[in-house]
């Protein structure tokens, strides 16, 4: 009987030892550790916004100490009370601010310690923090897109407002588009003669260019060798040719040189013209009396002119 009561209770020692290593295990996993030192603090928030116990209590982005439990206060207005499981090198104020808040864009919860600085008499273990809600996400950005609700309620009633001028202009567009299709099918054939006069000219242009091309290649060599060409030097003999004119025609308008003299003294033009007259004369006279001029006799015989033939010539050729 003994020995069966000692195995009963050696059952009912481990089952006990089980239950305590499950609930040490279990707090363990919820990030609480029973051999480690900490002291316990509390808030109380009228709403948590999805906070659960084992959430991260930060300052300044430094993990601290976790959520271990939340109670509901009946005797407060339902109230929710939060405990704070906080390192015990933490010092905790009396104007520290336990804020509630979202970490990150999924929606976690996370408590915020603003602790104030210097601080001279910390809280006890088991006192209360002051606290405060952060806006929930949903609230954020209704916040943010109020504006754009409103910029967009806006366009929409300016848009209701123009809708019958853009009915009338569509209205206008239509009948528009109906009186150029009546245009078009009436104009049909002009428009065909058209496209096919636009077609040949467009031909016969394209066989200008071909035939012009030539010309332009031409014209693009020798643009090519009058770039090649010194045209200094060219412009430099021009330039010393027409100062030597201008000296020339100088010395004519001066009456210098035998071509300035001509054109300058009269007395020797007279004489010039009237020896060009005399040789005319004398031409004139040798062309219709050879035989004055000029004695040939196969056997010698001279000429026996009369007297006054003679006479008359000798009187020509001394004048």
């Amino acid at each position: 009987m003994s020995k069966f009561k000692s195995k009963e209770l050696k059952v009912g020692a481990m089952v006990v030892i089980a239950f305590a290593l499950l609930y040490v295990g279990l707090r363990f996993l919820k990030g609480i550790n029973f051999f480690s030192s900490s002291r316990t603090y509390y808030a109380v928030y009228e709403n948590v916004d999805g906070l659960v116990a084992s959430n991260p209590v930060m300052v300044n982005g430094l993990n601290v100490g976790m959520v271990s439990h939340i109670d509901i206060m009946h005797d407060e207005g339902n109230k929710l009370k939060v405990e704070l499981l906080i390192k015990n090198d933490v010092a905790i104020g009396p104007k520290t601010v336990a804020e509630l808040s979202s970490n990150g864009l999924l929606g976690s919860k996370v408590i915020n310690l603003n602790i104030e600085p210097n601080i001279t008499q910390p809280l006890e273990d088991g006192s209360r923090v002051l606290s405060m809600a952060d806006k929930p996400f949903t609230a954020l950005v209704a916040d943010q897109a109020a504006p754009l609700v409103e910029k967009l309620d806006k366009l929409m009633t300016d848009f209701q407002g123009s809708g019958a001028e853009a009915k009338n202009m569509m209205h206008s567009f239509t009948k528009t588009s109906s009186s150029v299709d009546s245009l078009i099918v009436a104009n049909q054939v002009k428009i065909t003669q058209l496209v096919g006069n636009l077609a040949q000219t467009t031909y016969l242009l394209n066989r200008s260019l071909a035939d012009l091309q030539p010309t332009l290649e031409n014209l693009n060599k020798l643009s090519t060798d009058m770039a090649k060409t010194d045209l200094s030097k060219t412009v430099e003999a021009l330039d010393k040719n027409l100062a030597s004119l201008q000296a020339v025609l100088d010395n004519v308008n001066n009456g210098n040189g035998s071509m300035g003299k001509l054109m300058k003294d009269e007395q020797l033009y007279n004489n010039v013209n009237h020896t060009v007259q005399s040789m005319d004369s004398l031409l004139m006279d040798l062309k219709a009396h050879p035989k004055r001029y000029v004695h040939f006799s196969v056997f010698g015989k001279k000429d026996k002119a009369p007297k006054e033939v003679k006479s008359a010539v000798d009187t020509e050729a001394a004048e």
